[in-house]
C-alpha cells in the first residue's frame, strides 16, 4: 500500500502537462529575442551585412511559425519557400543567365524533401504526365547541349518541372490548420505585391524589377483570394490595398487576366462537372489552347483598347512579331527537335536585338518537343482541375473546400497568364508556380475513411439499407 501512495502523490505533485508546456516555451523567448539583438547589431556595424541579417532574423523571427505551419499546413511550405527566395532575391539570379537561376526549385525541392512525403494514388495521372514530359525534355536538353553544343535550350522550362514529379507532401498533425496556412499565403503575396511596387517606383534595386515583375500577377491574386478564404478582414484590407498598389505601380493586362482566370474557376467550381463533362472541357480545353497558340496575333489586336484605357504603352506589336518568328521555325509540329534545339527567337527591344524568349510557353514548348510536350504540359493543368474537382465533391470540410479554390485559381492563373508571358521559361516564377501545384495536390488529400466511401477498394461489397415498407414513395 506504501508504494501506490506514494506513486500517487507523485504524480499529483507533476507539474501538469499544459503547465510543462508552457514553462518550456519561456525559455527560448530569451535567446531569440537576444539572437535578433545580436544580429542587428551586427547588420549595423557591418552595412554590408544588412541585407543577409534581415534574411536571418526573419527566420528567427519565424520559427515558431515555422513549427506551426509544418505540422498543421505543410502544404503552403513549398509556396512560402519559392516566394521567401524571389523577395530576397536583390541581386536577380532567379532571373538571370547560368546556375543560379534554379536555387528556387533547389530550395522548393529541399524543403518538401525535409518536410516529408507520403503516396497518393489520386494524383498519379498528373504526377505521371510531369514524370513523362520532365524525362522527355531533359534527355533532349541534356543530348543538344553535350552534342549539338545548343545555347539556349529548354533546361529554364524544364528543369523546375521537377517539382510536379514529387509526391504531396504530408501534415505531421492529423487535424489540418487550414486557415493558418490561407493566413501565411496571404501575406506573402501581399508583399509580394508591394515589392513589385516598390521595384517600379525604385526603392528596391532596379534588378528586382524583372523578378517582382507582372507575369506573376497570379501570385498578387492569390494574396487577395487566399485573404479572402481564411475570413480575415484585416488581411482582405491589407491584400487589397497591396494589390491596387502593385497595379498603380504598373497596370499591365496580366493582373487582369489573372483575376479573369480566378472568376474563371469559381464559376467552374460552383458548376461542379462530373467526369464525361470534364472530359468535353479538357478536349475543348486542348483545342482552345491550339488555337489560342496559332493565332494569338488576332487576340492582341483585342488588347489594345485597354492599353488606352490605362495610359500604357502597348507592346502588342513586339509580341506579335516574337511569334511570328517562333511560328517560322515551327517546321514539325509534332515533335519539333525533340527538344534538343533552341527554343527562344531573336527580338527587338529598345532598339537593339536579343535573344527573347518567345513570350508564349506552349509556343515555346512546342518549339522544344513539339505539339505532344504542348499536350503534356495541358495536359498536367487539366489534371490539376480534374482532381481539385474531384477533391471538392468528396469533402465537406469548408476549409479544405475554400483552400483547394484558392490555390486552384492561383494555378489556373499561371497557365492562363502563361499564353502571353515567359511563365515556365522564367525559373522562378516556374518553380513557385509548381510548388503551387504541389501545394495543390496536397490540399486534395482525403481522409482515410473518406477515401474509402469514394475509391473504395475492387471487389469491395458496399452494403445499402434497405427500404422500409412503410415507406411512402
Amino acid at each position: 500500500m506504501t508504494r501506490p501512495l506514494a506513486e500517487d502523490r507523485a504524480a499529483r505533485l507533476r507539474p501538469a502537462p499544459t503547465a510543462r508546456r508552457v514553462r518550456a516555451l519561456r525559455h527560448p523567448v530569451p535567446v531569440l529575442v537576444a539572437l535578433v539583438c545580436v544580429l542587428v547589431g551586427a547588420a549595423v556595424a557591418v552595412p554590408a551585412t544588412a541585407l543577409p541579417v534581415l534574411g536571418l532574423v526573419a527566420l528567427v523571427v519565424a520559427v515558431p511559425l515555422m513549427r506551426s505551419l509544418v505540422r498543421g499546413a505543410a502544404w503552403s511550405l513549398p509556396v512560402l519557400a519559392g516566394l521567401a527566395f524571389l523577395l530576397a532575391d536583390a541581386p536577380g539570379l532567379s532571373n538571370a543567365p547560368g546556375p543560379g537561376r534554379y536555387l528556387p526549385t533547389l530550395l522548393v525541392v529541399v524543403v518538401i524533401v525535409l518536410i516529408g512525403v507520403r503516396p497518393d494514388g489520386r494524383s498519379r495521372a498528373l504526377r505521371a504526365t510531369a514524370c513523362l514530359l520532365f524525362g522527355y525534355g531533359l534527355i533532349g536538353t541534356m543530348y543538344g547541349r553535350l552534342v549539338l553544343g545548343t545555347v539556349n535550350g529548354s533546361l529554364p522550362l524544364i528543369g523546375p518541372m521537377v517539382i510536379a514529379c514529387l509526391p504531396p507532401v504530408r501534415n505531421w498533425d492529423v487535424q489540418p490548420a487550414w486557415r493558418l496556412g490561407l493566413r501565411a499565403l496571404s501575406v506573402a503575396g501581399a508583399l509580394f505585391s508591394v515589392g513589385s511596387a516598390l521595384s517600379r517606383f525604385g526603392v528596391l534595386p532596379h534588378s528586382q524589377i524583372d523578378v517582382l515583375n507582372h507575369e506573376k500577377a497570379y501570385l498578387v491574386v492569390l494574396g487577395v483570394t487566399a485573404a479572402l478564404a481564411a475570413r480575415d478582414q484585416l488581411l482582405v484590407l491589407l491584400s487589397v490595398a497591396a494589390a491596387v498598389f502593385a497595379f498603380v505601380a504598373y497596370p499591365a493586362a496580366t493582373y487582369v487576366v489573372a483575376v479573369l482566370a480566378a472568376l474563371g474557376t469559381v464559376v467552374l467550381v460552383r458548376w461542379s462537372p462530373d467526369a464525361s463533362q470534364r472530359i468535353v472541357l479538357a478536349v475543348g480545353g486542348m483545342v482552345g489552347t491550339a488555337f489560342a497558340i496559332l493565332h494569338i496575333d488576332d487576340l492582341i489586336a483585342l488588347t489594345s483598347y485597354y492599353f488606352e484605357l490605362v495610359g500604357k504603352q502597348n507592346n502588342g506589336d513586339t509580341r506579335e512579331r516574337l511569334y511570328q518568328a517562333a511560328l517560322a521555325q515551327f517546321d514539325r509540329p509534332l515533335v519539333s527537335d525533340f527538344f534538343t534545339g533552341d527554343i527562344t527567337v531573336v527580338g527587338n527591344l529598345a532598339g537593339r536585338d536579343a535573344v527573347v524568349p518567345v513570350h508564349n510557353d506552349y509556343l515555346s514548348i512546342s518549339l522544344g518537343g513539339g505539339l505532344v510536350a504542348a499536350a503534356m504540359l495541358l495536359g498536367v493543368f487539366l489534371y490539376a482541375n480534374g482532381l481539385a474537382l474531384r477533391t471538392l465533391a468528396a469533402t465537406q470540410d469548408q476549409w479544405q473546400r475554400r483552400t483547394v479554390l484558392v490555390l486552384l485559381a492561383a494555378v489556373n492563373g499561371a497557365a492562363v497568364s502563361a499564353l502571353a508571358n515567359p511563365v515556365f521559361m522564367n525559373p522562378g516564377a516556374s518553380a513557385v508556380t509548381f510548388a503551387l501545384l504541389a501545394a495543390l495536390v496536397a490540399t486534395c488529400r482525403l481522409p482515410e475513411v473518406t477515401l474509402a466511401a469514394v475509391d473504395p477498394p475492387a471487389g469491395t461489397v458496399i452494403a445499402r439499407p434497405m427500404p422500409s415498407p412503410h415507406s411512402h414513395p
